[in-house]
Protein backbone atom coordinates (compact mmCIF):
# COMPACT_ATOMS: atom_id res chain seq x y z
CA UNK A 1 0.00 0.00 0.00
CA UNK A 2 1.38 3.48 -1.05
CA UNK A 3 0.15 6.53 0.43
CA UNK A 4 0.58 9.20 -2.14
CA UNK A 5 2.47 12.17 0.23
CA UNK A 6 0.61 15.20 -2.29
CA UNK A 7 -2.81 13.99 -2.03
CA UNK A 8 -2.90 11.93 1.21
CA UNK A 9 -5.21 8.94 -0.63
CA UNK A 10 -4.13 5.36 -0.76
CA UNK A 11 -3.57 4.50 -4.00
CA UNK A 12 -5.50 1.47 -5.55
CA UNK A 13 -8.73 1.44 -3.43
CA UNK A 14 -11.52 3.06 -3.63
CA UNK A 15 -12.25 6.78 -2.49
CA UNK A 16 -14.53 8.03 -0.43
CA UNK A 17 -14.42 11.89 -0.27
CA UNK A 18 -15.92 12.46 3.44
CA UNK A 19 -17.03 15.62 4.27
CA UNK A 20 -15.65 15.53 7.59
CA UNK A 21 -12.07 16.30 6.79
CA UNK A 22 -9.72 18.71 7.56
CA UNK A 23 -6.14 19.54 8.10
CA UNK A 24 -4.65 18.39 10.68
CA UNK A 25 -2.48 21.35 12.95
CA UNK A 26 0.67 22.08 12.00
CA UNK A 27 3.64 19.83 13.61
CA UNK A 28 0.64 17.18 14.77
CA UNK A 29 1.89 13.48 14.30
CA UNK A 30 0.32 10.39 13.26
CA UNK A 31 0.23 8.31 16.89
CA UNK A 32 -2.22 5.78 17.16
CA UNK A 33 -4.41 3.55 14.34
CA UNK A 34 -7.53 2.07 15.57
CA UNK A 35 -8.55 -1.36 14.00
CA UNK A 36 -12.40 -2.23 14.97
CA UNK A 37 -15.31 -4.61 13.32
CA UNK A 38 -18.15 -2.97 11.95
CA UNK A 39 -21.16 -3.95 10.69
CA UNK A 40 -24.78 -1.74 10.03
CA UNK A 41 -26.84 -2.21 11.24
CA UNK A 42 -25.10 -4.31 14.27
CA UNK A 43 -25.29 -8.02 12.36
CA UNK A 44 -26.06 -7.22 8.93
CA UNK A 45 -23.04 -6.96 6.08
CA UNK A 46 -22.83 -5.65 2.85
CA UNK A 47 -25.47 -2.87 2.57
CA UNK A 48 -23.61 0.05 1.83
CA UNK A 49 -24.23 1.86 5.36
CA UNK A 50 -21.20 1.74 6.39
CA UNK A 51 -20.23 4.33 3.00
CA UNK A 52 -23.37 6.18 3.81
CA UNK A 53 -22.23 6.72 7.24
CA UNK A 54 -18.97 8.13 5.89
CA UNK A 55 -20.72 10.44 3.85
CA UNK A 56 -23.63 11.42 6.49
CA UNK A 57 -25.91 10.08 5.06
CA UNK A 58 -26.99 7.41 7.18
CA UNK A 59 -31.03 7.70 7.33
CA UNK A 60 -32.44 7.33 10.86
CA UNK A 61 -35.26 6.25 10.19
CA UNK A 62 -33.99 2.99 7.86
CA UNK A 63 -33.10 0.78 11.22
CA UNK A 64 -33.39 1.78 14.58
CA UNK A 65 -30.01 1.50 15.49
CA UNK A 66 -29.49 4.41 12.99
CA UNK A 67 -31.31 6.65 14.93
CA UNK A 68 -28.62 6.35 18.14
CA UNK A 69 -25.44 6.91 15.61
CA UNK A 70 -27.35 9.11 12.00
CA UNK A 71 -25.30 12.47 13.66
CA UNK A 72 -22.04 11.14 14.17
CA UNK A 73 -19.56 12.76 11.71
CA UNK A 74 -17.31 10.04 10.94
CA UNK A 75 -13.84 10.39 9.08
CA UNK A 76 -10.46 8.93 8.32
CA UNK A 77 -10.82 5.25 8.05
CA UNK A 78 -9.41 2.60 6.14
CA UNK A 79 -11.82 -0.27 5.06
CA UNK A 80 -11.64 -3.60 4.47
CA UNK A 81 -14.63 -5.47 3.22
CA UNK A 82 -15.78 -8.96 4.00
CA UNK A 83 -15.17 -9.40 0.32
CA UNK A 84 -11.14 -7.96 0.78
CA UNK A 85 -12.44 -4.35 -0.93
CA UNK A 86 -10.58 -1.78 -0.06
CA UNK A 87 -11.94 1.77 0.70
CA UNK A 88 -10.41 4.60 1.83
CA UNK A 89 -12.76 7.23 2.94
CA UNK A 90 -10.89 10.62 3.66
CA UNK A 91 -6.82 11.70 3.63
CA UNK A 92 -4.54 10.00 5.23
CA UNK A 93 -4.61 11.85 8.82
CA UNK A 94 -5.91 8.28 11.20
CA UNK A 95 -5.29 9.49 14.63
CA UNK A 96 -6.90 9.72 17.67
CA UNK A 97 -10.13 10.82 16.22
CA UNK A 98 -10.71 7.77 15.10
CA UNK A 99 -10.26 6.44 18.94
CA UNK A 100 -12.95 8.31 19.90
CA UNK A 101 -15.39 7.84 17.39
CA UNK A 102 -14.73 4.03 17.83
CA UNK A 103 -15.29 4.34 21.56
CA UNK A 104 -18.65 6.14 21.10
CA UNK A 105 -19.73 4.35 19.19
CA UNK A 106 -19.18 1.15 20.76
CA UNK A 107 -20.68 2.96 23.85
CA UNK A 108 -24.27 3.45 21.43
CA UNK A 109 -24.04 -0.34 21.04
CA UNK A 110 -23.54 -1.56 24.20
CA UNK A 111 -20.35 -3.03 24.32
CA UNK A 112 -17.98 -0.44 25.51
Amino acid sequence: MIIDRVSGWLEGARRVDSPNSDDRPPGTQLDLIVVHGISLPPGRFGAGWIDRLFLNELPAAADPYFATIADLKVSAHALVARDGELTWADRWQIAADAAVMGQKLAARAGIA
